[in-house]
């Protein structure tokens, strides 16, 4: 048997170290001496806006050039958001938020109803796509990778469900990192 939960980072953590859940996956910023952690997924943000949005006609964006739109962001909550922030403070930089989502599905709906523009990790840009929305690269010489760490606790090996969804998890996000 597989249970598949969907939640916030710090839920996340304390379903694993409780072990209410044998792995998660979470970007995290922080060692805990309880559990292990391991990159499994690292890609650039993206950005996220309705077709018709200025930035679309532009051939390069920058951090600087996001900054000056409406944003709809994910609560602080998220590792999406975390990954944000660490950005914005490591480029002295502040978004206006006009609206903070509880889901990226959330956030994406509301930039198709030109609610602003939204930070997303690279696996949600076909997602994005899909609804129609725009995906734009961001432009930096270095990109700021967002990063997803399989969590497991220390000392306790996975059940044969969760060491099968490893195994899986591992072949699928090969493809999708840039490390």
């Amino acid at each position: 048997d597989l249970d598949l939960y969907e939640l916030s980072t710090d839920e996340t953590i304390d379903y694993v170290r409780t072990g209410k859940c044998d792995l998660g996956l979470v970007s995290m910023s922080e060692t805990d001496p309880q559990l292990s952690a391991r990159v499994v997924y690292a890609q650039p943000l993206a950005l996220a806006c309705a077709p018709q949005h200025p930035l679309v006609r532009h051939k390069r964006i920058t951090w600087g050039a996001i900054s000056d739109f409406e944003h709809v962001t994910l609560r602080s909550v998220y590792s999406t958001r975390r990954t944000v922030d660490r950005i914005l403070k490591a480029q002295g930089l502040e978004l206006r938020s006009t609206i903070q989502a509880g889901t990226l599905a959330t956030a994406l709906g509301l930039v198709k109803a030109n609610a602003g523009v939204t930070l997303i990790p690279g696996y949600a840009c076909q997602f994005a796509i899909d609804l129609g929305l725009k995906v734009l690269t961001i432009s930096e010489e270095e990109p700021y990778l967002h990063e997803l760490s399989l969590l497991t606790r220390k000392g306790l090996r996975p059940s044969i469900a969760a060491e099968a969804f490893i195994e899986q998890l591992d072949g699928t996000f090969s493809h999708l990192t840039s490390r």
